[in-house]
């Protein structure tokens, strides 16, 4: 039995898997469940009975936001590993599937995605590790370790039409262990979260989380609502889907009679919301040229750019810059079978976006007949240039020539300023690791990367454990 109710005037529907899925002549198209008007919300009974009567608490922003105890929350830690792999090993009999539409879906090799499913199943056979990792170093704060701590539901997520089939199991299944219970917003192309829920259904656990699906572009406005009904978010998105999403505004009256739209709130302020952007991330090669190269041609090519810590951009010391480009050459020439697919759209969209921001190429064609992209380059481009002005997912390197590490530490803050960024998601550096110490002073950045390759290691997105972090409080109530 399910039940119903409104909040905050409009109705929601929180379903717990995809009807049907069908594949059209070029790109995959989903049955997802698309609803018009009205969504109504419909919850188990031995569930979340208390969120229906806690509803009026949830409708006004004013209001405290309940912090419910579902049941996953009570579960141990153990159990929540268990009910981990019991979802992995239905992903994983479904893989062929799986890898099949996301290879059509992305474009993405399939070659990678079957690797990344790899990467994958050992993580979640090393679950315990994983755990008792996270709480020596990341949760156990003020002394209370993962695993003991409240937590605050539910929590909504809202996914990338980019992710791939392993990032939506990851992200899940971190959720899951933190015993969080989740409402999650997939985008369309986001089959593998999907999947995970028809796994759900299939194994009795919709206990775990509830999706909601609507019609984004008739609707638009109905991910800031859902942001109001919850304590907690997690989105992911372009910098400018993120902002269009936080930012409300309503009809104001003034004396003079006149009705103006006015923004009056950033929905994160007083919520625990966490953004996930543009990548805003940057490589600085001041040696190992051939090892950098390859991490950069394997993220921003066989990975397709979907990844959190995909350079922009390489600034390459200028005695390396042939053997870097030399190296991206040959890898190209590797990999040529292996190149990701493109949209009609996509392909035409980039082409705009070069001529644009770098006009000429040193290195790199558009095969438009069968859609597909090898690496594509231009060597000698300076910090000022357009093509560093914002996040550059498609295999296109800008590499910038510096004469020392002087020279280097002054472009990423330049074109740090330029993106008016706080901090870089991710600088990746490769050299003497005297020179890192100097880049950590002087560049604000998330994470740093030093002398190693993705070309080893494609699976963990968006820099690790956030989810976790981000949805559980301290023991003692709500925040």
């Amino acid at each position: 039995m399910r039940n119903s109710g409104k909040v905050d005037g409009m109705q929601y529907r929180f379903t717990n898997y995809i009807g049907g899925k069908s594949s059209g002549e070029d790109l995959p198209t989903m049955g997802i469940e698309s609803i018009d008007g009205s969504l109504i919300v419909e919850v188990p009974d031995s569930d979340l009975t208390e969120m229906i009567a806690a509803r009026d608490e949830v409708t006004g922003l004013n209001g405290a936001s309940p912090h419910l105890r579902v049941s996953n929350s009570l579960r141990s830690i153990g159990e929540r590993i268990a009910i981990v792999r019991t979802l992995f090993d239905g992903f994983r009999a479904r893989q062929d599937e799986i890898i099949d539409v996301v290879h059509r879906i992305h474009g993405t090799p399939q070659k990678y995605l079957r690797d990344s499913f790899s990467n994958l199943g050992k993580w979640v056979n090393d679950l315990e590790l994983f755990i008792e990792n996270v709480n020596h170093f990341s949760l156990a704060q003020d002394g209370v370790p993962f695993a003991e701590r409240r937590v605050l539901t539910p929590y909504a997520m809202v996914t990338a039409g980019n992710f791939e089939a392993y990032e939506s199991f990851y992200v899940l299944a971190q959720t899951i262990l933190s015993g969080t219970h989740f409402i999650v917003r997939p985008s369309a192309y986001d089959f593998a979260t999907h999947i995970v829920f028809e796994i759900m259904a299939e194994k009795g656990l919709t206990d775990l989380g509830q999706k909601i699906t609507w019609d984004s572009a008739k609707q638009p406005e109905l991910i800031r609502d859902l942001l109001r009904f919850v304590p907690g978010a997690s989105i992911f998105g372009s910098d400018e889907q993120i902002r269009n999403m936080l930012i409300t505004s309503v009809l104001e009256r003034y004396p003079d009679g006149q009705t103006k739209e006015r923004v009056i709130e950033d929905i994160s302020a007083g919520k625990k919301i966490k953004a996930y952007g543009s990548g805003n991330a940057m490589m600085v090669v001041m040696g190992n040229p051939e090892v950098s190269a390859e991490h950069f041609y394997y993220s921003k090519v066989v990975a397709k750019g979907n990844k959190c810590w995909v350079p922009d951009g390489a600034i390459v010391l200028d005695q390396y810059v042939d053997a870097f480009c030399g190296r991206l050459i040959q890898l190209d020439g590797e990999n040529s079978d292996n190149r990701p697919r493109f949209r009609q759209v996509e392909i035409q969209g980039i082409s705009t976006h070069i001529e644009h921001t770098i006009g000429r190429l040193d290195y790199g064609t558009y095969c438009e007949e069968d859609h597909s992209l090898g690496i594509l380059f231009r060597r000698d481009l300076a910090p000022d240039s357009p093509f560093f002005d914002e996040e550059v997912t498609f295999p296109a390197a800008g590499i910038i020539p510096v004469d020392d590490i002087h020279e280097a530490v002054d472009a990423l803050r330049q074109i740090m300023t330029r993106r008016g960024a706080n901090a870089y998601l991710s600088v990746g550096y490769f050299g003497p690791e005297e020179n890192l110490a100097r880049i950590q002073l002087q560049v604000a950045s998330e994470a740093y990367h030093v002398n190693e390759s993705l070309a080893v290691d494609l699976m963990q997105p968006h820099q690790g454990s956030y989810f976790m972090l981000d949805a559980t409080i301290k023991p003692g109530g709500a925040e």
